[in-house]
């Protein structure tokens, strides 16, 4: 648990002090606000966590490392061992919540912070940007609207079908935020 509020911080301080330098870098009639580093930092956030919420769901892989690390006795059994004991890969279904409810958090910081940017230097944002960040961050934040209605406990309750078919926007999810960023790539 800290190791990982750990990288997160040095993550975001990483990406914000990245950005900051590059933003004194940039020319003049390109140079957006300050608050487009803190939005970078949000994004690399949300790629480190989306890029991590995959792997409690995916139950074949945790099946399989648990019975590797569980019957085998050699190095790699042992360092994995060691390692899944700060990670409880027996509540992976938490664990998906969790990174889900996270990602929810920085998504929502990051559209913040966006808006500041654009609010004060809109020109400049468009020109380093271009305007499929704009496109591709509203269907990001449209399909996380869809992925996390219908995970709602009284739906998924209610109707499984809903919840179920409502993740299958984690397809159109992860294209998008694989092309949220400048000339339609995610850096």
């Amino acid at each position: 648990c800290c190791f990982y509020f750990f990288v997160n911080l040095f993550l975001f301080v990483y990406t914000v002090v990245v950005w900051s330098s590059a933003l004194d870098e940039l020319e003049e009639e390109k140079k957006f606000s300050n608050w487009g580093p803190l939005a970078k930092g949000f994004g690399a956030l949300i790629d480190l966590n989306s890029s991590l919420i995959l792997f409690p769901v995916c139950r074949t892989v945790i099946w399989w490392l648990y019975n590797f690390t569980t019957t085998d006795r050699g190095c790699i059994s042992s360092v994995l061992r060691t390692i899944f004991s700060f990670i409880a890969i027996d509540k992976n279904h938490l664990m998906h919540i969790q990174l889900a409810t996270i990602s929810r958090l920085w998504a929502i910081r990051h559209t913040l912070m966006d808006f500041l940017n654009y609010a004060v230097t809109p020109d400049e944002t468009l020109k380093v940007f271009g305007f499929g960040a704009v496109i591709t961050g509203i269907i990001v934040l449209v399909s996380m609207m869809f992925i996390y209605t219908g995970a709602l406990e009284n739906i998924r309750r209610a109707n499984f079908e809903m919840f179920f078919f409502s993740h299958h926007f984690y397809a159109l999810y992860f294209c998008m935020i694989l092309a949220h960023g400048r000339g339609w790539w995610n850096p």
